[in-house]
């Protein structure tokens, strides 16, 4: 990546996610305009995701629920939404996987900055 001051360069690693928005976006329009649901329920707080929302809402007629893991939610989402709701703690600890698994490779770990947390 280029330095800030145009003078050279740096390696670094990207870890940012590419498409999944795009990808969420497109099927809740596709199968709202498919009239394959009555009510669709988005996990985010991505407010990208609120123009699709809108189409959705406003000229598909479909309702939008969303949950959230955190206690503030996007307010471009919000508008659209029917209803919010805050995903909670234990039901999150709830799904991760635990701090050492095994496979047909043998033992591995959850990097060490993730171990521990139950929430993040």
């Amino acid at each position: 990546m280029p330095l800030a001051n145009g003078q050279g360069s740096v390696e670094v690693i990207k870890t940012e996610e590419k498409k999944s928005d795009v990808n969420i976006a497109v099927h809740m329009l596709h199968d709202a305009h498919e009239n394959m649901y009555d009510l669709a329920v988005l996990i985010s707080n991505d407010s990208d995701l609120s123009e699709p929302l809108r189409l959705i809402t406003q000229s598909l007629n479909k309702k939008v629920g969303i949950l959230n893991p955190r206690t503030n939610f996007s307010s471009e989402l919000s508008q659209y939404a029917l209803f919010k709701k805050t995903i909670r703690r234990n039901a999150l600890a709830a799904c991760q996987f635990p701090d050492q698994m095994q496979d047909a490779l043998g033992v591995f770990h959850k990097p060490l900055d993730w171990q521990g947390h139950k929430y993040d």
